[in-house]
């Protein structure tokens, strides 16, 4: 009976596992593109910083540019139409 309830912990704890590992693989990156469209250009091309966080202040720089300065605005009107 004990070996059991000791096989279905087993059993759970790496079906956690598994799920736990591939949510953070399919997460990361989505992380990766959120962090960086905050970072400045100094912050993400200088080789000595760490990469996971901010080195300088956040900015909101190459949101402005995405939004004002690229195809994305092109669209004023429902596409379509």
């Amino acid at each position: 009976m004990a070996k059991r309830i000791s096989r279905r912990i087993w059993g759970k704890a790496v079906h956690v596992l598994v799920l736990a590992t591939f949510t953070i693989l399919l997460a990361f990156p989505f992380y990766w593109m959120l962090i960086t469209s905050f970072k400045q250009n100094v912050d993400l091309y200088t080789m000595e910083n760490n990469p996971f966080i901010f080195n300088a202040k956040p900015t909101l720089d190459h949101l402005k540019f995405l939004f004002t300065e690229t195809s994305t605005s092109a669209c004023k009107t429902p596409c379509g139409r």
